[in-house]
């Protein structure tokens, strides 16, 4: 994560059997930050990555995941303790590890990782917040050449490594704004350059 704390896979996998273990034993203590991740999002994230890197289509349900044992240690960042905050691990801490899970397999580069959750509004009396207001945007563009040199490069990779996206917010009248974000900066892949770093 940006604040260092470290995502740890091994992935052992029994070609007899069909089976593997996704070992996060290593992976970094929980933070007092907000982006810890309860372990059903740990979960979540193998199995949307496993049915990814399927050829053919699946059904989703537990049958899924039988053939996997996943390994998460108490009090870490991807199975924390009930006294923390755990309320980012779904756009921060998930977005990563399915990045990593997907570097395992060397299939492809790291998208931007972070749902960047844009959150402004009024906190009193009529007051309210982002999801119910209207607003301005003056700017909504790419970035041309930001993505990162390599061979998936360009607007038409938007989210998986391609250009970067602008979006300036103009508001008419005095609120708070804050933001969440995570991944300065996402890797390249098989020589491609990394993404340039994003501004907040």
């Amino acid at each position: 994560m940006d604040d260092g704390t470290p995502i740890c896979l091994k992935i052992p996998i029994c070609s007899d059997t069909g089976s593997a273990i996704f070992d996060f034993a290593v992976t970094g203590s929980e933070v007092f930050g907000s982006w810890n991740a309860l372990i059903a999002i740990c979960n979540s994230g193998v199995i949307y990555s496993l049915r990814c890197l399927l050829k053919s289509g699946n059904t989703l349900n537990q049958g899924c995941i039988k053939p996997i044992r996943i390994i998460v240690i108490d009090c870490s960042l991807l199975n924390p303790s009930p006294e923390v905050a755990v309320c980012a691990g779904n756009v921060l801490a998930f977005q990563r590890l399915v990045d990593i899970i997907f570097k395992a397999f060397v299939v492809i580069a790291a998208s931007y990782v972070c749902m960047s959750n844009f959150t402004f509004g009024i906190n009193d009396d009529g007051g309210f917040g982002y999801y119910e207001t209207i607003f301005v945007l003056p700017k909504f563009s790419h970035r041309p050449g930001k993505g990162g040199a390599g061979q998936s490069c360009g607007r038409e990779y938007f989210g998986t490594h391609g250009d970067v996206v602008v979006r300036d917010v103009e508001s008419r009248i005095p609120m708070t704004v804050s933001i969440l974000s995570e991944t300065r900066t996402p890797y390249g892949m098989n020589g491609g350059e990394d993404v340039k770093r994003g501004l907040n």
